[in-house]
């Protein structure tokens, strides 16, 4: 009886002695490199790409580990991990001169456990990001008009355009990503154009609204998980063209308002995209449009007097900046 005891106990201290062991990997929230995840790896081998603001368990045994941040040579660290105890890593990013660089930090049990129970952190269980495939958000744009209009003239002789192509634009926008490669969006936009240099005794402007489905190609960078290209192609409605003139300053005084046919058009665009959390992605990136309008009607006796007002290049180059909600 004395013989199994003595074994027993001999077997729960020789257990006790081989405990697995935890290290707990932590990112703080913060604002630089929070789009770049950074994949850890153990000894050589990938734990696990951790996200701003989120933790990981790695439950090993013990034993000498090196620590490292795949391609990043100065960023590891040396972990001696102890039978049964829970360490604590720190990843931070500091700003660099290209880019963020991360940085490994042993951090003590009463400094680090506070943070990593606060649920401001999320906890990963190492499996890849699967972002949301749909995407809705808002999108802004400047655009630069192909083709300029010579509309007015001031006293100097100074000639006043317009552009059917440019100006500023805003607008709604609704997204879905099929696969990792390929995406298909939808933008609904009103942007408008004004005279340029402006005038003090008229204001002229042209308005427009359009509707644009543009297939996408994808390329992930890193992955994707946190930021890719999108270069798509497509065609757009565009609608609601408007010439409005107001001159009820200058003598006899006029006003008047041209109303142009819809139009279909074609555009390419390219973006670069990049997730700041789980939910949020900003993009930005050019568009380029090509259509021409067609003069439809007048709202009094003045009318176009060539081809290229009765039917104006509307196309144009747009500087394009969005943001979206994932779900």
């Amino acid at each position: 009886m004395f013989l199994l005891f003595a074994l027993a106990v001999e077997g729960v201290l020789a257990s006790a002695d081989t405990l697995s062991s935890k290290v707990i990997i932590y990112r703080e929230s913060a604002y630089v490199g929070s789009a770049l995840s950074f994949e850890i790896l153990a000894n050589g081998t990938s734990v696990v790409k951790i996200r701003n603001a989120s933790y990981y368990e790695f439950v090993c045994e013990p034993g000498t580990y090196t620590f490292r941040v795949n391609k990043y040579k100065n960023a590891a660290i040396v972990l001696d991990v102890k039978p049964g105890k829970t360490h604590y890593l720190r990843m931070g990013v500091q700003p660099g001169f290209w880019s963020a660089l991360p940085e490994l930090i042993a951090v003590d049990e009463v400094s680090a456990k506070p943070v990593v129970e606060s649920g401001s952190l999320r906890l990963l269980d190492g499996s890849p990001l699967v972002r949301p495939k749909n995407r809705f958000g808002v999108q802004f744009a400047a655009g630069l008009g192909f083709e300029n209009h010579d509309m007015f003239y001031d006293q100097n002789g100074k000639v006043s355009t317009l552009s059917y192509g440019g100006g500023f634009q805003i607008g709604l926008m609704y997204g879905y990503e099929f696969n990792r490669h390929f995406d298909l969006s939808f933008n609904l936009y009103y942007q408008g154009s004004v005279l340029s240099p402006p005038l003090k005794n008229v204001e002229a402007s042209f308005g427009r609204g359009a509707l644009l489905v543009t297939p996408a190609y994808i390329i992930p960078i890193d992955g994707g998980e946190s930021m890719r290209f999108k270069v798509g192609a497509g065609m757009g409605y565009y609608f609601g063209g408007t010439f409005n003139v107001d001159g009820t300053d200058v003598e006899p005084g006029f006003r008047t308002r041209w109303n142009y046919k819809g139009t279909v058009g074609g555009h390419a665009s390219f973006h670069f995209e990049m997730n700041t959390s789980s939910n949020w992605v900003f993009n930005y990136g050019i568009r380029f449009n090509a259509l021409r309008y067609e003069f439809d009607s007048s709202n009094n006796d003045l009318y176009p007097s060539s081809d290229k007002l009765a039917k104006p290049n509307g196309s144009g180059l747009d500087f394009v900046i969005g943001a979206c909600y994932s779900f």
